[in-house]
């Protein structure tokens, strides 16, 4: 890194953590310094002094930790859920410090989980959906695969897939549309028929999410049923009509018709071809708007 440009929020993160383990290490050194002058101290007050240096390790890290993620979600542009995340957090690192503080003072954790096992698997059972939602919330607050307005598409197995209306041609729904809101059960989308959707962010997390707002060059099926009497030849002359106003993309295959299955007196014709158009609609209508008709003229 050179000199006097910003620290990226992962150098950030590891610099806290290395500063937390050292507080650790710290505050065990001083313990054992104390104990080595010290040797009269009697049991009580040694616990109280390990108790001490674990609750101000632990609010060290705490608050390290609410800085490098505020840190993070500042450099990805997603602050609106840094308090939330920092709560979780900050959870998270009292739940460490309980424990090592239960250990100080010989209470055993076992037994403690054991004595409320009924209700921990009750309360567990009936939050599940709830704390699935929300860790996965946290992982896509986190990663960030995609923002506030951001336009996407989401694919999951959970919606299930379109029966073939032709052989051979499975499709997957897409459904699209922009993101309105990240929260941390489910995240609200406006999809591209107008209506919202509030999608929960374990779907989210298991589906496959295309990123529209970037169009990337990508390969059309446009299938047609025609006639016998049409030959293969047609189809292409009526093709070359809308490539010479629309010219191939560099560097992708070109368009080309491929004949995809034949019946006793018709067959199924499919023009592939690749374009920057992140919808299937507006290729599909500008296509067929030009083969149509030469497929419609009387041959030569």
């Amino acid at each position: 890194m050179a000199a006097g440009e910003p620290a990226t929020p992962d150098l950030k993160l590891g610099s806290r953590l290395v500063a937390v383990i050292l507080a650790g290490v710290g505050a065990y050194a001083v313990i054992a310094l104390v104990d080595h002058f010290f040797p009269l101290l009697n049991p009580l007050e040694h616990q109280a002094l390990q108790a001490g240096a674990i609750l101000l390790v632990g609010y060290f890290a705490a608050r390290l930790f609410g800085s490098a993620i505020r840190t993070y979600l500042q450099f990805v542009g997603n602050l609106t859920h840094g308090t939330a995340v920092r709560f979780l957090v900050n959870i998270l690192v009292a739940m460490i410090v309980v424990a090592a503080l239960l250990h100080v003072f010989n209470v055993s954790l076992g037994n403690l989980l054991l004595s409320s096992a009924f209700a921990g698997i009750v309360i567990g059972l009936a939050a599940q959906t709830v704390l699935a939602n929300v860790f996965a919330g946290l992982l896509i607050v986190l990663a960030t695969p995609f923002r506030v307005g951001d336009r996407i598409g989401i694919i999951s197995a959970n919606y299930g897939a379109f029966a073939p209306s032709y052989p051979h041609e499975v499709t997957y729904p897409t459904y699209s549309g922009t993101v309105r809101a990240i929260g941390l059960s489910y995240t609200d989308m406006r999809l591209d028929n107008g209506r919202l959707a509030k999608i929960p962010n374990q779907v989210l997390l298991t589906a496959l999410v295309l990123n529209l707002s970037y169009p990337s060059p990508r390969g059309f099926r446009i299938r047609l049923t025609l006639d016998q009497k049409v030959p293969v030849t047609r189809l292409e002359e009526a093709l070359a009509e809308y490539v010479k106003l629309h010219a191939p993309i560099p560097g992708y295959p070109e368009p080309h018709v491929e004949v995809a299955d034949v019946g006793s007196t018709t067959w199924d014709g499919v023009i592939v071809l690749w374009s920057n158009e992140a919808s299937e609609e507006p290729i599909r209508d500008a296509v067929l708007r030009r083969v149509l008709p030469k497929l419609a003229a009387p041959s030569k």
